[in-house]
């Protein structure tokens, strides 16, 4: 296992240079929650207690700090899973962030999710109601303030996206998306803003939304004592290859972005324990070489693959291509072969 550090930036949601969350603070909720051209990203993250909000992920920069803070009493960083621990006088959390970014496993790390685990164990004697409360932010799918949201119900998620959809209209070194859309994978999920005392309070769902102004946030609430958050991104085009737009690499394995989504729910089991035996594994490998090695591979790893993002050509080549490479004009190849296999 690596040293317990606090980096200078906590890896959180870390799929692609679009879909890129991280904290930049010495705890969770001292800040809010940014991509990693440090523009605000935010997370809302915290604990209904018998009606009170307690915070582990703040909100946004402009809000009034949360009165109500969970302490924070544990960070750990592995290459793929960054995991925190909280309490108060009622319950401890476990909050682990995981992105598979398996590269012996391209069926998996075509994938644009992420998820965010939980756990609550209360403290002896407590009867209190408790629930999970996970908040992601609109602005996460645009780019300036005088852009505008809507959000939609499907068959599997909560979805919001910007009103006018322009595909790879934007290009340059600190750049944020402002196309495809944004999904919370719960059909229970539903739209909020953020009232400190009292955790996320819903808004209308048929709305057209400011994110920079109204700051909507794609929301679910949880009473089980233990569950799983899953975060999509619908690019739908995420990459112009000699002036092609190219499709998303998992539509070689899924008909639709709907389909892949279900799948990487379903699978949230077996591709976790795929992520901790990689962890094992790799750590291990790097411990030959002290723990400071392992430190810096576990920091190192997840920003690195994060800063890719894998497609292929219309001839089927695949191409693993980086924000630098494209900002820069040139292309990397990865020369392999795939097969198009079931998952399990």
């Amino acid at each position: 296992m690596a040293k317990k550090i606090r980096p200078a930036a906590v890896p959180l949601v870390t799929v692609d240079p679009f879909f890129s969350i991280w904290s930049c603070a010495d705890h969770l909720h001292d800040d809010c929650t940014r991509h990693w051209t440090e523009i605000p990203a935010p997370l809302a993250i915290g604990l209904l207690i018998d009606g009170t909000y307690w915070s582990m992920g703040t909100t946004e920069t402009n809000f009034a700090p949360c009165r109500m803070k969970m302490t924070q009493t544990g960070l750990t960083v592995s290459p793929l899973t960054t995991e925190y621990t909280f309490e108060n006088e009622d319950a401890r959390v476990t909050l682990t962030f995981t992105t598979p970014l398996l590269l012996d496993r391209l069926d998996i790390l075509c994938r644009p999710a992420s998820y965010v685990a939980y756990e609550i164990e209360r403290k002896c004697g407590n009867e209190k109601e408790i629930s999970f409360v996970f908040g992601i932010n609109s602005r996460c799918c645009v780019r300036n303030q005088r852009q505008m949201v809507a959000f939609q119900k499907t068959e599997y998620s909560l979805c919001c996206g910007n009103t006018a959809q322009v595909p790879l209209a934007q290009s340059g070194d600190m750049d944020v998306i402002d196309w495809g859309y944004l999904h919370l994978c719960d059909r229970n999920a539903y739209v909020a803003e953020a009232v400190h005392e009292r955790g996320l309070q819903p808004l209308p769902l048929n709305e057209i939304y400011t994110p920079f102004a109204d700051m909507p946030y794609l929301t679910v609430t949880y009473s089980k004592p233990k569950g799983v958050v899953t975060l999509a991104y619908d690019e739908v085009y995420p990459i112009e290859y000699f002036g092609k737009p190219l499709k998303e690499f998992y539509t070689r394995y899924f008909d639709s972005f709907g389909d892949m989504a279900k799948a990487t729910v379903a699978e949230y089991d077996q591709i976790k324990a795929l992520c901790d035996k990689f962890d094992r594994e790799l750590l291990a490998e790097a411990g030959r070489l002290g723990e400071d090695y392992q430190t810096i591979v576990s920091l190192a790893y997840r920003q690195a693959i994060a800063a890719h993002k894998l497609v292929a050509d219309e001839n089927g080549e695949i191409l693993f291509l980086s924000k630098e490479c494209e900002s820069n004009g040139c292309i990397g190849t990865l020369d392999v072969t795939y097969p198009s296999i079931p998952l399990f």
